[in-house]
């Protein structure tokens, strides 16, 4: 659709965040294994060129918003013992562990900054439904657990979870492919891990938006103004839009809504509405990509030229 420009993929890399904390080796958790497995999934998968993984031990409080600034993650894996409602045990200056609860976790992954980039969150902890089920309100995607799970499970649905997001399939997928590991190893803990996917938005919302597009011919009307503003904002809810680590992104995706409101007679029209948001996901994910490989490739041209003066 866009050409076919230089490949920076190297530059459009996935950032995985992993956290792990044990506070006083307080349970057996076995955090090294279960590290050791994601980084081997990830080593071995097939689109291994497009991810990297940081690994954040022993982790504080505050040790998370710094992490979170440090990388842009767009997966972050937290494994640590878990609580229920108490909350999520975090080591702290004194090395006895704090109760990090769901309230301010999901403060701070709300964060309008942190939702530029963030894709997906795992709590490999026990009883992290209860935080699941909040940040599920604003993260596309959350996994979390229902009940105690034993460390050898955690570890064998990492490593699923892992070896198919490594293969460039959906999270959904790899949560069910990791709930399938469990099974095969005839662990007790299948029915632990619970997935929380972002309400998706009523095709016929999006499709009416659309509709009111290919009315408005005037491209500078108010109108036709008013209407992409609501449906870019639709848009940017839906799950599955393209994040990027790269500090370039958040000009491309400006980029991408200009681009959009100057050409959306190049949006395929269909009759039916039944599929509207699967391929306006799929526009907007091509065109985020074709803008944010242009702006590297500026800047790398920018470089050179910079470089023979």
């Amino acid at each position: 659709m866009f050409g076919n420009p230089r490949d920076s993929s190297l530059h459009l890399k996935k950032t995985v965040l992993l956290l792990s904390a044990n506070p006083g080796n307080f349970v057996d958790l076995n955090l090294d294994k279960q590290v050791r497995e994601i980084q081997e999934s990830l080593q071995r998968a097939s689109q291994r060129h497009r991810f990297e993984l940081v690994v954040r031990r022993a982790v504080r409080p505050d040790d998370i918003h710094k992490a979170l600034l440090d990388t842009r993650p767009q997966i972050v894996h937290l494994c640590c013992f878990g609580a229920g409602i108490q909350g999520l045990l975090l080591d702290d200056e004194d090395g006895i562990g704090l109760y990090v609860t769901a309230e301010p976790l999901t403060q701070l992954f709300s964060n309008n900054l942190v939702q530029r980039y963030l894709e997906c969150v795992v709590l490999n902890a026990n009883y992290s439904v209860v935080q699941a089920n909040e940040l599920g309100k604003h993260v596309d995607y959350v996994i979390g657990m229902r009940s105690e799970i034993t460390s050898k499970a955690a570890i064998k649905f990492a490593t699923g979870f892992y070896d198919v997001v490594g293969a460039g399939e959906s999270f959904k997928t790899a949560y069910e492919i990791g709930k399938t590991l469990i099974a095969m190893f005839n662990l007790p803990d299948e029915h632990a891990p619970m997935i929380k996917i972002k309400s998706d938005i009523p095709g016929k919302e999006l499709q009416k938006l659309v509709d009111e597009m290919y009315q408005y011919t005037d491209r500078d009307g108010m109108k036709r103004r008013i209407t992409f503003h609501s449906l870019r904002d639709l848009i940017s809810r839906l799950p599955r839009l393209a994040k990027y680590s790269n500090p370039e992104y958040g000009d491309a995706l400006s980029d991408t809504w200009s681009w959009m409101y100057q050409n959306f007679e190049k949006f395929a029209e269909e009759d039916s509405y039944e599929f509207i948001q699967e391929r306006l996901i799929q526009w907007t994910n091509e065109i985020i990509h074709h803008q944010l490989i242009l702006r590297l490739e500026r800047e790398a041209n920018n470089a050179g030229r910079y470089k023979t003066l």
